[in-house]
Protein backbone atom coordinates (compact mmCIF):
# COMPACT_ATOMS: atom_id res chain seq x y z
CA UNK A 1 0.00 0.00 0.00
CA UNK A 2 2.79 2.20 1.08
CA UNK A 3 4.79 1.71 -2.22
CA UNK A 4 1.72 1.85 -4.29
CA UNK A 5 1.25 6.06 -2.64
CA UNK A 6 4.65 6.68 -3.28
CA UNK A 7 4.07 5.50 -6.97
CA UNK A 8 1.15 7.44 -7.13
CA UNK A 9 2.65 10.57 -5.44
CA UNK A 10 5.27 10.87 -8.35
CA UNK A 11 3.21 9.81 -11.32
CA UNK A 12 1.18 12.96 -10.12
CA UNK A 13 3.88 15.44 -9.49
CA UNK A 14 5.20 14.59 -12.96
CA UNK A 15 1.95 14.87 -14.64
CA UNK A 16 1.71 18.26 -13.14
CA UNK A 17 5.39 19.67 -14.05
CA UNK A 18 5.24 18.30 -17.55
CA UNK A 19 8.00 15.97 -17.14
CA UNK A 20 5.84 12.96 -18.13
CA UNK A 21 5.56 13.94 -21.88
CA UNK A 22 9.27 14.75 -21.73
CA UNK A 23 8.71 19.01 -21.97
CA UNK A 24 9.36 20.99 -19.13
CA UNK A 25 7.42 23.99 -20.69
CA UNK A 26 10.70 26.26 -20.87
CA UNK A 27 10.46 25.81 -24.85
CA UNK A 28 7.23 28.19 -25.01
CA UNK A 29 5.90 29.02 -28.66
CA UNK A 30 8.37 29.64 -31.44
CA UNK A 31 6.20 30.71 -34.10
CA UNK A 32 6.52 28.51 -37.73
CA UNK A 33 9.42 27.79 -39.40
CA UNK A 34 11.49 30.14 -41.87
CA UNK A 35 10.61 30.09 -45.22
CA UNK A 36 12.43 28.44 -47.67
CA UNK A 37 15.77 29.92 -49.73
CA UNK A 38 14.81 31.40 -52.45
CA UNK A 39 17.39 28.91 -54.59
CA UNK A 40 15.59 25.88 -52.52
CA UNK A 41 13.64 23.65 -55.70
CA UNK A 42 10.10 22.25 -55.17
CA UNK A 43 10.21 18.58 -54.44
CA UNK A 44 7.32 17.29 -56.77
CA UNK A 45 8.30 13.48 -56.26
CA UNK A 46 9.72 11.22 -58.97
CA UNK A 47 8.30 9.31 -61.43
CA UNK A 48 8.88 5.86 -61.82
CA UNK A 49 11.75 5.37 -63.80
CA UNK A 50 10.08 2.63 -66.27
CA UNK A 51 5.92 2.76 -65.76
CA UNK A 52 3.90 -0.01 -66.03
CA UNK A 53 1.94 0.29 -68.96
CA UNK A 54 -1.58 -1.68 -69.80
CA UNK A 55 -2.11 -4.66 -71.92
CA UNK A 56 -4.46 -3.12 -74.38
CA UNK A 57 -8.65 -3.74 -72.79
CA UNK A 58 -6.74 -7.61 -70.23
CA UNK A 59 -6.86 -6.81 -66.38
CA UNK A 60 -2.90 -6.95 -66.54
CA UNK A 61 0.48 -4.32 -66.75
CA UNK A 62 3.58 -4.63 -67.98
CA UNK A 63 6.71 -3.21 -68.21
CA UNK A 64 10.27 -3.63 -69.83
CA UNK A 65 12.95 -3.26 -66.79
CA UNK A 66 16.44 -4.37 -68.92
CA UNK A 67 16.57 -4.86 -72.54
CA UNK A 68 20.42 -5.41 -74.36
CA UNK A 69 22.97 -7.69 -75.59
CA UNK A 70 23.94 -11.15 -74.17
CA UNK A 71 26.61 -13.93 -74.79
CA UNK A 72 26.92 -15.27 -78.07
CA UNK A 73 24.22 -13.27 -80.27
CA UNK A 74 21.58 -13.24 -77.71
CA UNK A 75 19.59 -10.72 -76.89
CA UNK A 76 17.87 -10.63 -73.35
CA UNK A 77 14.92 -8.72 -71.90
CA UNK A 78 13.63 -8.72 -68.77
CA UNK A 79 9.91 -7.38 -68.46
CA UNK A 80 7.35 -7.23 -65.34
CA UNK A 81 3.86 -8.58 -65.49
CA UNK A 82 0.98 -7.72 -62.85
CA UNK A 83 -1.87 -9.68 -63.51
CA UNK A 84 -5.24 -8.86 -61.72
CA UNK A 85 -7.23 -10.43 -59.31
CA UNK A 86 -9.03 -13.46 -60.73
CA UNK A 87 -8.53 -12.09 -64.32
CA UNK A 88 -6.25 -13.69 -67.05
CA UNK A 89 -3.81 -12.28 -69.22
CA UNK A 90 -3.05 -13.52 -72.97
CA UNK A 91 0.68 -12.22 -74.25
CA UNK A 92 1.53 -13.02 -78.30
CA UNK A 93 4.00 -15.53 -78.97
CA UNK A 94 7.35 -14.38 -78.12
CA UNK A 95 10.33 -14.36 -79.80
CA UNK A 96 12.24 -16.78 -78.00
CA UNK A 97 11.91 -19.33 -74.93
CA UNK A 98 10.92 -17.35 -71.45
CA UNK A 99 11.35 -18.00 -68.30
CA UNK A 100 8.30 -17.13 -65.71
CA UNK A 101 9.57 -16.48 -62.26
CA UNK A 102 6.18 -15.37 -60.04
CA UNK A 103 6.76 -13.12 -57.46
CA UNK A 104 3.68 -13.10 -55.66
CA UNK A 105 0.06 -14.19 -55.84
CA UNK A 106 -0.92 -17.76 -57.62
CA UNK A 107 -1.88 -18.77 -60.89
CA UNK A 108 -1.37 -20.79 -63.68
CA UNK A 109 0.05 -20.23 -67.04
CA UNK A 110 -1.07 -21.93 -70.11
CA UNK A 111 1.33 -22.73 -72.87
CA UNK A 112 -0.47 -24.48 -76.23
CA UNK A 113 -1.97 -27.57 -74.31
CA UNK A 114 0.75 -27.41 -71.21
CA UNK A 115 -0.50 -26.15 -67.99
CA UNK A 116 1.95 -25.20 -65.13
CA UNK A 117 1.00 -24.25 -61.23
CA UNK A 118 2.67 -20.54 -60.60
CA UNK A 119 3.42 -19.78 -56.67
CA UNK A 120 6.54 -17.90 -55.81
CA UNK A 121 8.06 -21.61 -55.19
CA UNK A 122 8.29 -22.39 -59.11
CA UNK A 123 10.30 -21.15 -61.67
CA UNK A 124 8.68 -22.30 -64.85
CA UNK A 125 9.45 -21.86 -68.76
CA UNK A 126 7.44 -20.94 -71.87
CA UNK A 127 8.41 -21.83 -74.83
CA UNK A 128 8.98 -19.54 -77.98
CA UNK A 129 6.20 -19.06 -80.54
CA UNK A 130 3.56 -20.05 -78.36
CA UNK A 131 1.14 -17.50 -76.90
CA UNK A 132 1.27 -17.27 -72.58
CA UNK A 133 -1.69 -17.26 -70.86
CA UNK A 134 -1.46 -16.22 -67.42
CA UNK A 135 -4.48 -16.95 -65.37
CA UNK A 136 -4.45 -15.58 -61.63
CA UNK A 137 -6.43 -17.43 -58.86
CA UNK A 138 -6.05 -15.32 -55.85
CA UNK A 139 -7.46 -12.19 -54.62
CA UNK A 140 -4.35 -10.25 -54.42
CA UNK A 141 -2.21 -9.10 -58.37
CA UNK A 142 -0.04 -11.84 -59.43
CA UNK A 143 2.97 -10.49 -60.01
CA UNK A 144 5.60 -11.94 -62.28
CA UNK A 145 8.93 -11.81 -63.83
CA UNK A 146 9.52 -12.54 -67.36
CA UNK A 147 13.17 -13.24 -68.75
CA UNK A 148 12.79 -13.62 -72.59
CA UNK A 149 16.42 -14.47 -74.58
CA UNK A 150 16.09 -14.17 -78.30
CA UNK A 151 18.77 -15.22 -80.76
CA UNK A 152 19.91 -12.78 -83.16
Amino acid sequence: MRATLLFGSITLALAFTGLAEGQDGSHGNTGPLPPPPPTAKAYAGAPAAIPFESIGNQSGSMRTVFKGPGPGNLEIEIRELIVGPRTMVRLDPLPGPTLVNPRSGEGTLRTGDRTVRLDIANVVSGASGVPLEFQNASEAPLVLTLYLVEAL
